[in-house]
C-alpha cells in the first residue's frame, strides 16, 4: 500500500559509510524513530536518507526536525569527511512504503557489515543454533542438531508465523560433533537452521552467521549502534543481538532459561527399549547390475574421469623448481604454524587497574565450582614506570574452560582498549622442549611475534634470559634465579614512539584463584557489640554536658560565621561578576547602536543623492517631452502645405501639358508650310 509523504532527501550513502553513520547517529536513535526518519537500503548496501517534513505525518515539531536535521548533518560529515549543509533541501513527495525506520535500518547495516571471517575464530566459543518452521519440522531438526553437536541446550519460542529453536551448542568436530554434515545435507534441502557465532563489540554481543564478521573497526562502530539502541529503547541492555537471515534480528537475554539437552532425555519405565534384527544378505544379480549402471552414468558425480589436457607452461622450464621448493618451504611453515596453533596452549589474561571491572565482571559470570579450581592461578604484578599494578590469570583451557565468561571486547570498550586473552606464542611453543625453568611467552590471542624468536639461534632460554635480559632495569630476581620460570608477555605499546610492551614475571608468583582474592569473609570487619550502664552513661552524660554543649555551640557558632563569610564572598564575587557580564552586554549593545545609526545615516545620504539623480531624470524627461509636443504640432500642420503644394504643381503641369500641345500644332502647321514651300520650289526648278 502506498504511503507517500512530504519528505525531505537528506543525503545517499555508499556500503561502506553506512555503519560509520549510524554509529555517529547513535545517540539520536530516540529522535530519529520519533520523528519517523527512514531508510531506503539497496542490495549493495547503499543507503538512501529520507525525513519527513514538519507539516507531513507524523507532523513532528518543527524545531525537533530541525534539531535532527542538523544532527544528522553531523553524522554524515563524521561518516564521509565531508560538510552538507541540510537546511537548503526542500521537501518533495515519495512513497515511503518500502523504506524503513532507523532500528531496522541500523540492524540491517550491521548485518551487511559483516564480511568472511579470516579463519582465526577460537573454537571454544559457545555458539548458536537457530531454526525456524512448523513445530514437527523444528522438533525433528533441534533433536538431529543435538545429536550431531556436544553440551547443546535449548530455548523454544514463537513469532507470528512460526516456532523458533534456539540451541546452545559447540560443534568442535575434535570433540566429535558431526554439526557440519548435517548442515551440508540441510543445505540442498533449504531447511531452516542457522548457525550463529558470537562477535564482541564494545556495546555488547552481536550473533552473525557462523564464518562472517566484523573486523576492528566495524566492531567499533557496531558498539555505538548497540548502545545506541540500548539507549533508545529498543534492546535489553543485557541481551544479545542476533542477525541472520536476511535480515531476521532477535535479542536474546544473557540470562535467557536455556535447557541442557541431557534434561530433555527421559529413558522409558517399562517395556522393551533396544530390539534386534537380523538380515541376511543374500547377492543380487539385479543391484549389482543397478549399481554398475549407476556408476557408468555421467550424471553419478563418483568415479575416475580421463581426459587430456596439456601441460602447464610453469612446469617445462627447470629454472621453476627452485620457485617451487620455496613455496613447499613456505607451506611447511605455514603447516607448522597451523599445527602449533591447534596444540593445547595455556592462556593468559592480563587486566590493566583501569579493567578490574573486567576481571570482577569474569568471576562473577564463573561457577563456583570454577572459582575454586586449582587450574585457575592469579598475580599481580606492579612494573616501574607504570602508575597501577597490572592482575595476571593463568590457566589452562584443557583443565579449566572459561571462554564466553568474558565478553573481551565489550569491556575492552567500556574501560581501556587493551588487550586481556594472551595465548603462549604458538612459534615459541613449537619450540619448547619441555626443560626445567624454560619460560613462557605469551602474546595477544591470535597473534604471534615475527620472526620467531627461535630463529634467533640458540635455545628459547638463553635467547630470552640473555637478549631480552638486558632490556629490563632490574630483572635479576627472576632471569638470574635458576629455580625460577620467567614469564614474558608482549602487549601493543600504551605509549606513541614503541613497537611492544614486555612485562616479566615469574611463574612461582601464580596461585590458586580462590587463595589469592579473598572473598567476603576476608572483606569483612566484624564489630562486637558493647553495653555499658546506664548509670555510669547518666554520670559521664552529666559531667561533660557543659563543656560539650559550649565546645558544640562554638564549633557550630564558627562554623556558620565561616560559611556566611564564604557566603558573602561569593555573593560579591557572583554579583561583581554579573555587574561586569552587564556591563559588557550594554557596552556590546551601545556599540551595535551606533553601528546602526551610522548605517542609517549614510543609508539617508545615499538616498538623498538618489533623488537628486531621480529629479536630474525627470527635468531631462520634462524636456524631451516638450521638444516631442513642438515636434507633433509641426507634424500636423505638415499635410495641408504639401496638399496645397501638390495641388498647384498639378495646375503647373497641366499648364505646360497644354502649353506644349498647342506648341505641337504650331509646329505642325509650319512643318506643312515648309512642305508646301518646298514642294513649289522643287516644281519651279523642273520647269526650268
Amino acid at each position: 500500500m502506498a504511503d507517500n509523504r512530504q519528505v525531505m532527501r537528506l543525503a545517499a550513502l555508499r556500503s561502506h559509510e553506512a555503519l560509520a553513520f549510524m554509529a555517529a547517529l547513535a545517540p539520536e536513535f530516540a529522535a530519529a524513530q520519533a520523528a519517523n526518519l527512514r531508510c531506503a537500503i539497496s542490495a549493495d548496501g547503499t543507503m538512501t536518507l529520507f525525513l519527513p517534513h514538519w507539516n507531513s505525518p507524523p507532523h513532528h515539531p518543527e524545531a525537533k526536525v530541525r534539531a535532527l536535521r542538523d544532527a544528522i548533518a553531523v553524522a554524515l560529515q563524521a561518516a564521509t569527511q565531508e560538510s552538507r549543509d541540510l537546511s537548503k533541501i526542500g521537501a518533495a513527495s515519495r512513497d515511503l512504503a518500502e523504506t524503513l525506520d532507523v532500528v531496522a535500518a541500523a540492524m540491517t547495516v550491521l548485518y551487511l557489515a559483516a564480511e568472511p571471517a579470516d579463519g582465526t575464530q577460537p573454537l571454544q566459543v559457545q555458539k548458536l543454533a537457530v531454526i525456524a518452521g512448523p513445530p514437527e519440522q523444528v522438533a525433528d531438526l533441534a533433536a538431529t542438531t543435538i545429536r550431531r553437536s556436544r553440551h547443546a541446550a535449548l530455548i523454544v519460542g514463537t513469532d507470528a508465523t512460526q516456532t523458533i529453536a534456539i540451541l546452545r551448542l559447540s560443534d568442535i568436530s575434535e570433540d566429535g560433533a558431526t554439526l557440519d554434515g548435517l548442515r551440508a545435507g540441510i543445505a540442498a534441502e533449504k531447511q531452516g537452521l542457522t548457525l550463529l557465532a558470537p562477535v564482541e563489540t564494545p556495546g555488547g554481543t552481536l550473533f552473525l552467521a557462523n564464518g562472517r564478521g566484523l573486523n576492528v573497526q566495524a566492531r567499533a562502530f557496531a558498539g555505538h549502534v548497540l548502545r545506541g539502541l540500548v539507549a533508545a529503547g529498543q534492546l535489553a541492555a543485557d541481551a544479545d543481538l542476533l542477525l541472520f537471515a536476511g535480515v531476521t534480528a532477535y535479542a536474546l537475554p544473557h540470562e535467557a532459561a536455556f535447557i541442557p539437552a541431557e534434561t530433555l532425555v527421559t529413558a522409558p519405565d517399562t517395556g522393551d527399549w533396544l530390539s534386534l534384527r537380523l538380515l541376511d544378505v543374500q547377492p543380487s544379480q539385479a543391484a549389482a547390475e543397478s549399481l554398475a549402471a549407476q556408476i557408468a552414468d555421467r550424471r553419478f558425480p563418483v568415479g575416475y574421469r580421463m581426459a587430456l589436457r596439456p601441460l602447464p607452461d610453469r612446469m617445462r622450464e627447470d629454472a621453476d623448481v627452485e620457485q617451487l621448493r620455496e613455496e613447499i618451504e613456505e607451506r611447511e611453515a605455514e603447516i607448522a604454524l597451523i599445527r602449533a596453533l591447534a596444540a593445547p596452549q595455556l592462556r593468559l589474561l592480563r587486566f590493566s587497574d583501569a579493567q578490574l571491572p573486567a576481571l570482577v565482571d569474569g568471576l562473577r559470570r564463573m561457577p563456583p565450582a570454577m572459582q575454586l579450581d586449582a587450574g585457575l592461578t592469579f598475580a599481580t604484578a606492579h612494573a616501574a614506570g607504570r602508575a597501577g599494578p597490572a592482575h595476571f590469570v593463568m590457566y589452562d583451557p584443557a583443565v579449566v574452560a572459561i571462554e564466553g565468561h568474558l565478553p573481551e571486547f565489550y569491556w575492552r570498550g567500556q574501560t581501556e582498549d587493551r588487550p586481556i586473552c594472551y595465548w603462549v606464542d604458538p612459534p615459541s611453543a613449537a619450540a619448547m622442549t619441555g626443560a626445567e625453568g624454560e619460560p613462557l611467552i605469551f602474546v595477544p590471542l591470535r597473534s604471534h611475534l615475527d620472526p620467531p624468536v627461535a630463529s634467533f639461534g640458540g635455545q628459547l632460554d638463553q635467547t630470552m634470559r640473555l637478549v631480552l635480559g638486558n632490556l629490563f632495569a632490574d630483572a635479576a630476581p627472576v632471569l638470574e634465579d635458576k629455580a625460577a620460570r620467567p614469564v614474558f608477555v608482549f602487549s601493543p605499546p600504551a605509549e606513541a614512539g614503541f613497537d611492544m610492551e614486555v612485562d616479566l614475571l615469574d611463574a612461582a608468583w601464580f596461585a590458586p584463584l580462590h587463595l589469592q582474592l579473598r572473598w567476603i569473609n576476608d572483606h569483612m570487619l566484624v564489630r562486637s557489640p558493647r553495653l555499658a550502664d546506664a548509670a555510669v552513661l547518666t554520670r559521664l552524660a552529666e559531667d561533660l554536658y557543659e563543656g560539650e554543649a559550649a565546645r558544640q555551640l562554638t564549633d557550630r557558632v564558627q562554623g556558620d560565621l565561616a560559611t556566611l563569610a564564604g557566603a558573602w564572598t561569593k555573593g560579591k564575587e557572583d554579583l561583581s561578576t554579573q555587574i561586569g557580564a552587564l556591563m559588557d552586554e550594554v557596552a556590546d549593545e551601545i556599540t551595535q547602536s551606533h553601528d546602526r545609526i551610522r548605517r542609517a545615516l549614510a543609508f539617508l545620504v545615499a538616498a538623498r543623492d538618489r533623488i537628486e539623480g531621480v529629479d536630474a531624470v525627470v527635468t531631462e524627461a520634462h524636456e524631451v517631452l516638450a521638444k516631442a509636443e513642438r515636434t507633433a504640432q509641426h507634424l500636423a500642420n505638415v499635410p495641408a502645405a504639401q496638399a496645397a503644394r501638390r495641388l498647384a504643381f498639378v495646375g503647373d503641369v497641366l499648364a505646360e501639358i497644354e502649353t506644349g500641345e498647342r506648341t505641337l500644332v504650331d509646329a505642325q502647321s509650319r512643318i506643312a508650310e515648309h512642305r508646301a514651300e518646298i514642294e513649289r520650289l522643287l516644281q519651279g526648278l523642273r520647269s526650268r
